[in-house]
């Protein structure tokens, strides 16, 4: 009988450590799955372990394939552990189980050539984050969940590699960029306009008018703002430290050729001295303000609402600044991508690989960049925000009619559309990293030299030339000689074309 106690309390404390210890990998699990998908483990995931390796769909990637038999395998042989007995029996709805059958949901959708670098990237990180939790997801088995997860993780690199190889968007990707680089500046506009800043700095003054980035960028013009104040769009709407920042940031050549296309840039052709003039004329409004709004108390000249005039709000002014300052950072540097998008879609992927070095610098700005951008745009709203829930609490009886206006405006900022905005961007820029390593860059070239030795092997061939109409022009029978001279080197291949 004591005996009896015994290993029933020590089965006891078996089982309740052993609850314990899936309660953490569930915890664990259903986080990390949040993070990277948001989405609900528990919902998305069956409970229950499912076999498709014997009959996969076709066409599914060789990856894939893989990934799903190793894990299966490792299915087969998990065993369920009681007072030291194996058991045949499955654990059912345990984290190991539904992480697995999840992964193995989305393994069955990536078919040969469809996956992308940024779903596999996502998956992969994922991976990755359980090899980090050893001491959670503890390993007894020979054939352990951390080994399965660690060969996922090896198959799903071979996937990426492949991806990368493979990828032919480079204009594409570049396009992208600077599409969402635009929405995200002008995304960002109502911030400036709406968020610290008095209602004089409106174009439309109407609580319930929509607050439109495009018009700010059309009055903001030089020929708009040289008409006389009464028939100038948006009247004295610049006439405060707010304003005169906000026309100087428009008229930047940067931001003027923002909604421009490729062709219309290349007809405008701007002088150099004039953006070079705009530019330090923004330069210099800036520094002016700053200067300024430094002072312990601002006055209404700075175009802010009353209550970001203080000695206690000079923080907020700095940001606010920083925001402009960051987002003309931004504008100017998607514009700098616009050469490189017109070279990937004259040259394709090469001429990205060709320029890796100065594209990759550009991008990894861009990257730093949005972080600084959300970083003071959030500072600014937590700002506006908190001086919101203070009238709010005072009662609207209380509130100015301009502060009800402005609490009214405050509805056309829209963060969750510009927070969307960034992670599509960072998105973005790995993928354009991603497509300008040497590893990309090697196997184009290698594929452009068998193209070229395929073009001169059929020149030369005696078959061509026995069926050629027309005598060969002077020179042409040396220069592809030449050429098949340098492919057979392993020349430049921008040098090896003649002319």
């Amino acid at each position: 009988l004591e005996l009896g106690a015994l290993a029933a309390a020590f089965g006891a404390v078996g089982l309740h450590s052993k609850k314990e210890r899936l309660q953490e990998e569930e915890t664990a699990a259903v986080l990390l799955y949040r993070r990277y998908f948001h989405a609900d483990l528990l919902e998305v995931a069956p409970e229950r372990v499912s076999t498709v390796a014997g009959h996969l769909p076709a066409g599914l990637d060789a990856h894939a394939v893989a990934s799903i038999r190793a894990i299966e395998r490792y299915q087969e042989e998990r065993k369920k552990w009681y007072m030291g007995f194996s058991s045949s029996s499955e654990l059912m709805g345990d984290a190991r189980t539904r992480v697995l059958e999840e992964f193995k949901q989305w393994l069955l959708t990536v078919a040969e050539g469809t996956g992308t670098v940024a779903a596999v990237s996502a998956r992969l990180e994922y991976c990755w984050q359980f090899l980090l939790r050893p001491a959670i997801f503890e390993t007894k088995n020979t054939r352990s969940f951390l080994q399965t997860m660690a060969e996922v993780c090896r198959q799903l690199e071979g996937l990426m590699r492949q991806l990368v190889a493979n990828q032919r968007n480079g204009v594409r990707q570049l396009g992208r960029i600077l599409s969402l680089g635009r929405e995200a500046a002008l995304a960002t506009l109502p911030v400036l306009v709406l968020a610290v800043a008095d209602e004089r700095l409106r174009l439309d003054r109407a609580p319930a008018a929509p607050m439109r980035p495009e018009d700010y960028l059309a009055a903001a013009t030089p020929a708009a703002s040289s008409q006389p104040p009464a028939a100038a769009p948006g009247g004295g709407c610049w006439d405060t430290d707010a304003g005169r920042v906000l026309q100087a940031l428009l008229r930047t050549p940067h931001f003027l050729k923002l909604a421009a296309s490729d062709e219309e840039l290349a007809r405008e052709n701007p002088a150099a001295a004039g953006a070079s003039a705009e530019a330090a004329g923004f330069s210099k409004v800036l520094e002016l303000a700053r200067s300024a709004w430094s002072a312990e108390q601002v006055g209404e000249s700075s175009g802010l609402l009353a209550a970001f005039r203080g000695s206690t709000q000079a923080q907020v002014r700095s940001a606010y600044l920083d925001l402009v300052t960051d987002l003309d950072r931004l504008v100017f540097f998607v514009a700098a991508l616009r050469p490189y998008h017109q070279l990937a879609s004259i040259a394709g992927d090469l001429a990205m690989c060709w320029l890796g070095k100065c594209l990759s610098h550009l991008i990894q700005e861009i990257e730093k960049l949005m972080v600084q951008l959300r970083q003071s745009r959030l500072e600014v709203m937590h700002a506006s925000n908190t001086h919101l829930q203070d009238v709010a609490k005072r009662g609207l009886h209380s509130a100015s009619s301009m502060e009800v206006r402005w609490m009214q405006g405050l509805r056309h900022i829209n963060e969750v559309q510009l927070d969307d905005l960034h992670k599509a961007i960072a998105a973005q820029c790995t993928e354009i990293l991603a497509a300008t390593t040497l590893a990309r860059e090697a196997e184009l070239r290698s594929e452009a030299r068998r193209g070229l030795e395929d073009v001169v092997a059929a020149f030369q061939s005696a078959d061509f030339q026995a069926r050629c109409g027309l005598a060969l022009s002077d020179g042409l029978m040396e220069d592809m000689q030449q050429l098949g001279q340098s492919v057979a080197a392993g020349g430049d291949l921008v040098r090896m074309l003649p002319g």
